[in-house]
């Protein structure tokens, strides 16, 4: 209803199917751009273009059922979509016909600092220090706790989903760019709050009796 144009990149393929980005493109929505495979597009607006480079989420099946891979071992088929993921990148890179140059991908970072160590035990693709080489700023989704890397942003969710993210700070990032360069602030959602009671065997019996008035802490949950 602004107008505010919207790009919108596929996520994680085995519970984002690719039906549903189709059935977004049949809405036709206005100012919604839908990609499900690696793009390029150049901005031209406000007098300062800018080129992004969208890498949606990799589909590891479309990999190991090939007959050429079908029969490696996890770790050679990890390598490999990690070296095809690098390719991409230098490609789309390439193509950019603007500075500064956004890569927006729904991928793992090397060096993201949550969760790292269990998706390389699953043998899952990541996004490298070589293939971010060259774009000025690198927006990422998959991880869902905010976080910055240098040049590379993670928003996370900007609601809390669980109690793992009871500490969390939901939200988003903010890119503004002014003259050629970006300042990134993060922006805090109003999101609901995860909040754990220690309660001792007589704090449990009060509670059971009602006689604790959990009202506050109950409209905050």
């Amino acid at each position: 209803a602004a107008g505010i144009e919207a790009v919108i990149i596929s996520g994680t393929p085995s519970h984002d199917p690719a039906s549903a980005y189709e059935l977004l493109e049949d809405y036709q929505m206005p100012h919604v751009t839908i990609i499900a495979e690696p793009a390029q597009i150049d901005i031209d607006c406000f007098d300062e273009g800018f080129s992004l480079a969208l890498l949606p989420g990799v589909d590891r099946s479309n990999i190991v059922t090939r007959e050429e891979y079908r029969d490696l071992p996890p770790h050679q088929v990890h390598q490999i979509m990690t070296s095809k993921i690098t390719d991409v990148c230098r490609g789309l890179l390439a193509e950019c016909n603007y500075t500064p140059s956004i890569l927006i991908a729904h991928m793992t970072y090397a060096q993201a600092d949550t969760g790292f160590e269990d998706l390389l035990q699953q043998n899952e693709a990541i996004l490298t220090t070589e293939a971010i080489q060259g774009f000025d700023l690198v927006t990422l989704g998959h991880i869902h706790r905010p976080q910055q890397n240098g040049k590379v942003f993670y928003s996370g969710s900007p609601e809390r989903l669980s109690f793992n993210d009871e500490k969390t700070d939901a939200g988003f990032w903010l890119h503004e760019l002014v003259d050629g360069k970006f300042d990134s602030t993060y922006v805090q959602t109003p999101a609901r709050r995860f909040i754990t009671l220690q309660l001792n065997e007589t704090g449990i019996q009060d509670f059971v009796n009602g006689n604790l008035d959990f009202e506050d802490v109950f409209g905050d949950i």
